[in-house]
């Protein structure tokens, strides 16, 4: 169905182009965009968690600008929206290098040991929330960096929200640059997950509380 009450809100993290600049001009002729440009690089997880705070809508449908998802697949997240207070897309089939879908899987597999959870492409970032939900528990986030969706996830279940997890269409990369691992920096950045997932394990279950 036609949205006809909605916002876009185009986060940009400090660029060194024109990209700004080009945000404002659509922002002039786009009555429902928002640009929001940053003077200086401030990292993806504080873009995004300004981004999540500045929504006024209730729902907030969360996507990189890389080119990887396909919009029509935009309908499958809203269509179950109602029925849960966060819906996590999976990529399928997954187009990605060997390598990164590897380093994701086995991200995906030490994150369910620790957690107890069941989700598949926990940090990819296409995902729609609640965003009264969301605003709560974004600026709780840290513990895991930049790995920023997948701790977001993690504490709307932790916090008992209803997560649904849908497939969706996944397209190569045709905009942006990867913020991939370079295997030079495999080994301390696992660590460094490694670390934080535990650290976070602490903080969530403390006094008991079990995974939803």
């Amino acid at each position: 169905s036609k949205l006809s009450n909605y916002e876009v809100l185009m986060l940009e993290d400090g660029s060194v182009d024109n990209t700004p600049e080009v945000l404002r001009q659509c922002e002039k002729a786009y009555p429902n965009l928002i640009a929001m440009t940053e003077r200086e690089k401030v990292g993806y997880r504080v873009t995004v968690t300004r981004g999540i705070q500045k929504a006024s809508k209730d729902w907030i449908l969360l996507m990189d600008g890389d080119g990887q998802i396909e919009p029509a697949d935009i309908a499958l997240l809203l269509d179950c929206s109602t029925a849960y207070d966060i819906v996590a897309a999976e990529k399928f089939p997954r187009c990605d290098p060997a390598y990164r879908i590897m380093v994701s899987r086995v991200f995906d597999v030490i994150t369910d040991l620790l957690l107890g959870l069941s989700i598949r492409d926990i940090n990819f970032g296409f995902k729609l929330m609640r965003t009264n939900v969301a605003q709560k528990l974004a600026p709780q986030c840290g513990k895991l960096g930049e790995i920023y969706t997948a701790e977001l996830t993690i504490r709307f279940v932790y916090g008992g929200y209803r997560l649904h997890q849908e497939r969706v269409r996944h397209r190569k990369r045709s905009l942006g640059t990867s913020i991939g691992i370079p295997l030079r920096k495999l080994i301390p950045k696992s660590w460094k997950a490694f670390t934080g997932l535990l650290a976070l394990r602490r903080e969530l279950t403390a006094g008991g509380t079990p995974a939803a």
